[in-house]
């Protein structure tokens, strides 16, 4: 008896010490947070739909950073590469001008569309929705002409060129 209590206190330190150092590693600040890393942490994280919804329609209306924020309330953890794609599309609408491109919502949709990837089969990634009227299809290209923008080239003084062109899909 006295063996199996010494065993069931080994057992209980060693999964209470596990515990610690998992939250000394995620660190999550809050227990929203902490939740959704357990979550992903056990393969349960899923986006939440109606939010997810919500953002859809706001994209749908152009209101992009509604959207962006909708999308980020849906997918907490930033592991879903279909609700990052569209995070990326959204700051990519808000960052495209007919002079110039913002530098701030192209970086902020680079790194979305670079968690799309990471988090997708095979690392590579295109949202299949026809019902939405998106600049891109493709992940990949999406990341391309993003970095296209991030680049000075002397077609960024020139205020009648380049800046706004539309891209294939």
């Amino acid at each position: 008896m006295t063996r199996a209590i010494q065993w069931t206190g080994i057992v209980v330190t060693l999964v209470v010490g596990a515990g610690i150092v998992w939250l000394y590693a995620t660190q999550p600040r809050s227990i929203a947070e902490l939740r959704t890393n357990a979550a992903v942490q056990a393969n349960l994280y899923e986006v939440d739909r109606t939010q997810y919804d919500l953002a859809v329609a706001a994209l749908r209306d152009k209101q992009y950073r509604i959207a962006i924020d909708r999308f980020r309330r849906a997918d907490t953890a930033g592991r879903d590469p279909q609700t990052q794609f569209l995070v990326a599309v959204s700051h990519y609408e808000l960052g495209r001008g007919h002079v110039y491109d913002d530098d701030t919502e192209f970086t902020a949709a680079l790194e979305a569309v670079d968690r799309c990837l990471a988090n997708a089969p095979n690392n590579t990634f295109t949202f299949v929705d026809r019902t939405l009227a998106l600049p891109f299809t493709s992940a990949e290209k999406l990341r391309e002409r993003l970095r296209e923008g991030l680049t000075a080239t002397p077609g960024d003084i020139n205020p009648f060129g380049g800046g706004g062109e539309e891209h294939p899909r």
